[in-house]
C-alpha cells in the first residue's frame, strides 16, 4: 500500500508540488544557525516574536538540488531537511547526511546512534537527542511588514507543516485551497500562535491556519527574482568534516579519519559518568567491554589505560607530554566553582551573572538570570560574592528527609543523598531528583 511519503512524491511529479501536495517535517522547535543554514547575502530571516495573530504569504521558488518532495526545475513551497541538534563543544545544529542524501551517504552521527541504539545499557535521552529532527524553510511576506520583503521562515514541522498539511488535505476544503500559494490568485495564511516553553526556553506554535483571499497578487516574473531557491539554503558537511566537529576533535584524525587521540581526551574522561564513559567507548570503538565494570572507578582506570596506551603509538613525544601534562596539573590550583555556584564572567564587555547547572571538563553551562544558558569557560569565570554555601544554616544535610513541591505543582517527599552547591540530589522510592537548596525544607 502506498504510504503518505509516496503519495505525496507522485504528486509532485505531476506537476501539482506548488498546491495541494505538502509533505513535510517532524522537528523540534529551534531558529535557524549558520551550522545548519548557508544564508544568501542579502536574506532576511523570519522570526515569530509573540503570540499574536500574522497574516502571511507563502510564496513559491524554483526548485533546485537535493530537495526530498519536488523535482529540480518545478515550483515548490518548502523545503525538508533533518537536523541533528546539540552537537560538538558549542551545542550547535547540523544537517544530518543520510537524510541529505536520502540513504546514499553515511552520516557519521547516525552511526554512532545506531552503535548506542544495539547497546542496553545506552542513555535513552542520548539516543532521543541524536535522532535527527525534521524541519521547514519556507519564503514568506509577513503582510503586516512589507518593507521587509521576501524572508526565509526555518520552522519545526510540529509547529507549523504539521497543521498546514492537515489542512492542505482537507477533502471538503481542497477545492478551495487549490491554488493557495500561486503568485496571482492565492491565499493569506492567517496563523492564530500559542506561547510553550521547553528548557525555559519561549517558543511559539501555530495552532489554527485560516486560508483568506490575498489583498494583491504578484508579479510572478518580479517575484521570482526576489523569492530565494532554499535548495541551496541547506548546509550540508562531507562526512569527515562533520565527524571532526562530532568527535570534537580538531584536526587531529589519523589517515583513515579516525579521532587522533591526545592529552585533551584524558581530561574530558576524568569528568565523565558511567553513561558517558560507555557512549564514548562505542563511539570510539575501543577493544573494552563496559559490562565487565561494575564500579565507575574501575572502568575510568580501564579506558584511561587504552587511551594512554593509543597516545603512545600515535604521539612520538607522549613521554615528554605526560611529564608535562602532570606538572601542569600540580601547577594548578583546584577551582572551586561547582555545579551550584553563582558565578560572574566577561560577554563582550557586558557582566554577566548566573548559576552554574553542569561542569564538562573545563566548560561549564551557566544559566543567566533571564534563564538563558550560555558555554563559559570556568577560568573565565569568577564567583559572585552571593556564592555561600547556606546548607548548613538551612540544616539540610546527606541523609535528611525533605519536602518540595515541583514546577507542575506536584509535592514530593524524599531523602538527600548528595548536596553540590546549591544543589541537592533527592532520592524518592526509585527515583533520584536534581532539587535547589531553596525550594526544600524538612520534612
Amino acid at each position: 500500500m502506498e504510504n503518505r511519503r509516496d503519495r505525496e512524491r507522485s504528486r509532485y511529479k505531476r506537476g501539482m508540488a506548488s498546491r495541494t501536495g505538502v509533505e513535510a517535517n517532524r522537528r523540534a522547535g529551534e531558529l535557524y544557525t549558520s551550522t545548519s543554514l548557508k544564508l544568501p547575502k542579502d536574506a532576511k530571516v523570519f522570526q515569530i516574536k509573540s503570540d499574536k495573530p500574522l497574516k502571511l504569504d507563502i510564496l513559491p521558488f524554483e526548485v533546485g538540488k537535493g530537495n526530498p518532495f519536488a523535482d529540480e526545475g518545478t515550483f515548490h513551497y518548502e523545503r525538508t531537511f533533518w537536523v541533528h541538534r546539540g552537537v560538538g563543544p558549542d551545542n550547535n545544529t547540523y544537517v544530518c547526511l543520510r537524510e541529505a542524501s536520502r540513504g546514499k551517504k553515511p552520516c557519521p552521527i547516525c552511526e554512532h546512534l545506531q552503535k548506542l541504539r544495539e547497546d542496553p545499557e545506552a542513555d535513552e535521552e542520548n539516543i532521543k537527542a541524536l535522532r535527527p529532527k525534521r524541519r521547514q524553510l519556507f519564503n514568506v511576506i509577513d503582510t503586516a511588514n512589507r518593507a521587509d520583503g521576501v524572508q526565509i521562515w526555518d520552522i519545526s514541522f510540529h509547529l507549523f507543516g504539521e497543521l498546514l498539511l492537515e489542512s492542505l488535505e482537507d477533502e471538503e476544503l481542497a477545492t478551495d485551497r487549490k491554488e493557495w500559494c500561486e503568485f496571482e490568485g492565492g491565499k493569506t495564511l492567517r496563523l492564530g500562535l500559542k506561547e510553550k516553553t521547553f528548557n525555559k526556553q519561549k517558543f511559539y506554535e501555530v495552532s489554527r491556519i485560516d486560508f483568506v483571499n490575498r489583498v494583491k497578487d504578484y508579479d510572478p516574473e518580479e517575484t521570482l527574482k526576489k523569492v530565494h531557491c532554499l535548495d541551496n539554503v541547506v548546509k550540508v558537511l562531507p562526512y569527515d568534516e562533520l565527524k571532526k566537529v562530532f568527535l570534537q576533535t580538531g584536526e587531529e584524525t589519523d589517515g583513515n579519519g579516525n579521532h587522533k587521540f591526545r592529552r585533551l581526551d584524558l581530561e574530558k574522561i576524568a569528568d565523565m559518568s558511567m553513561v558517558q564513559m560507555r557512549n564514548f567507548i562505542i563511539r570510539e570503538d575501543l577493544d573494552i567491554e563496559p559490562d565487565d565494570f561494575n564500579e565507575e572507578d574501575d572502568l575510568r582506570s580501564a579506558l584511561t589505560k587504552e587511551i594512554k596506551a593509543k597516545i603512545g603509538d600515535d604521539d612520538e613525544d607522549a613521554g615528554t607530554g605526560s611529564k608535562s601534562s602532570k606538572k601542569k596539573a600540580q601547577d594548578e590550583e583546584p577551582s572551586e566553582i561547582e555545579e551550584g555556584s553563582d558565578v560572574a564572567w566577561d560577554d563582550d564587555g557586558d557582566e554577566k551573572h548566573g548559576t552554574v547547572t553542569a561542569i564538562d571538563g573545563k566548560k561549564a553551562t551557566v544559566e543567566d538570570e533571564d534563564g538563558d544558558e550560555h558555554i563559559v569557560k570556568i577560568a573565565n569565570l569568577t564567583l559572585a560574592p552571593s556564592c555561600e554555601k547556606e546548607e548548613e544554616e538551612e540544616g539540610i544535610e546527606e541523609g535528611s528527609e525533605v519536602n518540595w513541591t515541583d514546577d507542575e505543582g506536584d509535592d514530593h517527599n524524599g531523602e538527600v543523598q548528595e548536596l553540590k552547591g546549591k544543589f541537592a540530589q533527592v532520592k524518592e522510592g526509585k527515583k533520584t531528583y536534581k532539587v535547589k537548596l531553596e525550594d526544600l525544607s524538612l520534612a
